[in-house]
């Protein structure tokens, strides 16, 4: 399994393993991501984990590998 990590420092600014989850699989951490870059970091990720990046429809028609988005924050965006 591909589990990519959109905005570590959010996350985890540094004080924190990420041994537990590397155990899933194959694990890439990005410190931040902008949001253009989105698409080109999940690429062919089954899970990907985030704090502030917004996933919209158009990124998930663009992502058919992705099976699980963790979102490690509280709240949610609404109108």
């Amino acid at each position: 399994m591909k589990i990519t990590v959109l905005d570590g420092n959010a996350l985890n600014p540094g004080d924190l393993s990420w041994s537990q989850v590397e155990k899933f699989g194959s694990l890439t951490v990005y410190p931040r991501t902008l949001p253009e870059d989105v698409v080109s970091r999940i690429g062919d990720s089954d899970a990907i984990l985030l704090n502030k990046i917004n996933i919209t429809e158009e990124v998930l028609s663009k992502c058919p590998n992705l099976k699980y988005i963790g979102v490690q924050a509280t709240g949610y965006n609404g109108p």
